[in-house]
C-alpha cells in the first residue's frame, strides 16, 4: 500500500513539474528524470531489505518539488506553452554592441582555459593512464582547484556560448572555434577517466538545446544518451579494472551504479543513522554553508562535506578526502530536520528552479546571458544527484561566477580603445502574462 503511494506520490510530481514547464527538457523535468533513477534504486533496495521509508520519502520529496514549481508558475503568471513558443520564435539581441570584441575575448578565454588544464596534466599527470584512476583523480586535485574547475566549468561554458554564436550568427569564425572546443572538451573527457565529466557537459547543452529548439530531434537525443551509455560502460571497465567480467555483468554494476547507489546514502540515513543519533537540526547545512566561505577565505576552516563523513561512518574507513556518497537532498534533509525538512526544502527547491526557468524565458535570450543561466541551472540540478547544495554551488557556481566575470573584463578592456559602450541592455518589457516588447 506504502508502495502504491510511493508511485502515486512520484507520478503526481511529475505530473506537476511537467505542466509547470510544457517542456521535457526544461531544468525542473530532467531533475525529475534523475529523481526516477533514485527513485528505482530505492524500490530495489525496499525489496532487498524491506526499508520501506526510503522510496516513500524520495516520492514525497518529488511531489513537493513538483508543487513548489507548479504554485510559482500560478504565482507568476506563468504560461508555459505561449512563453516557450514566443521565446523561441523571438530573435537573439546582444548586451555587447560590438559582438567581434565579444567573440575575441571569449577565444582569449578558451585559450587561457586550455593552458591551464595543460599544466595541470602535465604536473599532475593524466587520470586515465594512472594505475589507480580514482585515487590519482582524488589526492592530485587537492590545492588544485582553479586547473580542475577549468574543465568542469570554463570549457562547459564557451562551448555553450560557442554553439549559440553558430546558431545566432552563423559565421566561419564561430564554427571554427565551436569545433575546437568541442574536440577539447571531448579529450578532456577522455582524458579524465570519468562518466562524471560527460555529464558536465551533456546537461547544460541540453537544457540550452531544449530552449532554443523550434523541433527537438527525440532521435538525435536518444543516440547521445546511447553513445554516453557505450562511453560510461567502457569507462567502467577501465575505471574498476573490469576487463574480465562478462558484458552482462558490467551491465548490472552499471544499472546499479546508476540506481541504487542513488539511494544508498538517503537509505542509510533514513533506516540506520538517524535512529541512531537523532537529526541534526540544521548542522549539515550549516557545514555545507562554511564550504563556501571557507573557499573564499572567510572562515580559515574548510568542513569536511557530509557525504565524506558518512561515507566514514558506514565504512570504517577514510575515502581518501573526497569520495562521493551521494545523500541526495532527501538525505541531506532529513537528517537536519525529519520530513517537514524534506517537504519545505524539496518545496523551496522547486520553486527556484522554476523560477530561474521563467526569468530565463522572460529576459535571457541573449548568447552570453543564455548559457550563464542555463550553467546555472545545470547546478540545481546537479544539486539533486549529489545532495549538498552549498557544496555543489561552491564547487560550480564560483567557477560560474569566475568566467563571467574573465570575459566581460576582457570585452571591456578590447573595447577601450575603440571608445564604445561595452553593454547596453535593450529596453524591455515584459507583462504578467508573458507578453514581450522589444
Amino acid at each position: 500500500m506504502i508502495i502504491l503511494c510511493s508511485l502515486l506520490f512520484f507520478g503526481i510530481g511529475a505530473y506537476l513539474a511537467f505542466r509547470a514547464t510544457r517542456n521535457l527538457l526544461s531544468p525542473v523535468f530532467i531533475t525529475i528524470g534523475m529523481w526516477l533513477f533514485a527513485y528505482v534504486g530505492g524500490i530495489i533496495i525496499f525489496v532487498a531489505k524491506g526499508h520501506i521509508l526510503t522510496p516513500l520519502f524520495i516520492s514525497i520529496g518529488v511531489l513537493f518539488y513538483g508543487l513548489g514549481a507548479m504554485l510559482l508558475a500560478v504565482y507568476l503568471h506563468f504560461k508555459p506553452a505561449q512563453e516557450l513558443t514566443k521565446f523561441r520564435e523571438q530573435p537573439f539581441f546582444s548586451v555587447f554592441p560590438d559582438k567581434r570584441v565579444f567573440f575575441i575575448s571569449l577565444i582569449v578565454v578558451f585559450f587561457i582555459t586550455v593552458s591551464l588544464i595543460a599544466y595541470y596534466y602535465d604536473t599532475t599527470g593524466i587520470p586515465l593512464f594512472a594505475q589507480d584512476i580514482p585515487a590519482h583523480r582524488i589526492t592530485q586535485a587537492i590545492g588544485k582547484g582553479i586547473f580542475v574547475r577549468s574543465f568542469a566549468t570554463f570549457l562547459p561554458v564557451v562551448i555553450l556560448i560557442a554553439y549559440l554564436f553558430v546558431k545566432v550568427r552563423n559565421k566561419l569564425g564561430a564554427k571554427i572555434l565551436l569545433c575546437t572546443v568541442a574536440i577539447t572538451s571531448i579529450t578532456a573527457i577522455v582524458l579524465t577517466g570519468t562518466r562524471g565529466a560527460a555529464i558536465i557537459y551533456i546537461l547544460p547543452f541540453i537544457i540550452v538545446y531544449g530552449l532554443i529548439s523550434r523541433k527537438i530531434n527525440w532521435f538525435l537525443l536518444v543516440a547521445v544518451f546511447l553513445t554516453f551509455l557505450v562511453v560510461a560502460i567502457g569507462f567502467q571497465y577501465r575505471y574498476l579494472g573490469w576487463q574480465d567480467l562478462p558484458l552482462r555483468d558490467a551491465l548490472l554494476l552499471l544499472g546499479s551504479r546508476m540506481t541504487i547507489s542513488q539511494a544508498m546514502g538517503a537509505d542509510y540515513i533514513i533506516h540506520e543513522l538517524v535512529p541512531r543519533t537523532g537529526f541534526f537540526m540544521g548542522e549539515i547545512a550549516w557545514n555545507e554553508f562554511k564550504t563556501i566561505l571557507g573557499t573564499l577565505r572567510i572562515l580559515p576552516e574548510h568542513p569536511t562535506p557530509f557525504w565524506v563523513t558518512l561515507f566514514e561512518i558506514m565504512h570504517g574507513v577514510d575515502p581518501r578526502g573526497a569520495f562521493a556518497m551521494a545523500t541526495t537532498p532527501i538525505g541531506d534533509l532529513y537528517v537536519d530536520f525529519g520530513v517537514p525538512g524534506i517537504i519545505l526544502g524539496m518545496f523551496f527547491f522547486g520553486a527556484i528552479a522554476q523560477a530561474l526557468y521563467i526569468k530565463t524565458l522572460r529576459f535571457c535570450k541573449d548568447y552570453f546571458i543564455l548559457p550563464m543561466m542555463a550553467y546555472l541551472q545545470y547546478i540545481l540540478v546537479m544539486t539533486h544527484n549529489s545532495g549538498s547544495f552549498f557544496a555543489t554551488f561552491n564547487h560550480y557556481g564560483i567557477s560560474l561566477i569566475v568566467i563571467a566575470v574573465a570575459i566581460l573584463s576582457l570585452t571591456l578592456i578590447l573595447s577601450l580603445p575603440l571608445g564604445r559602450i561595452v553593454v547596453r541592455l535593450p529596453k524591455r518589457k515584459v507583462s504578467t502574462y508573458g507578453e514581450y516588447k522589444l
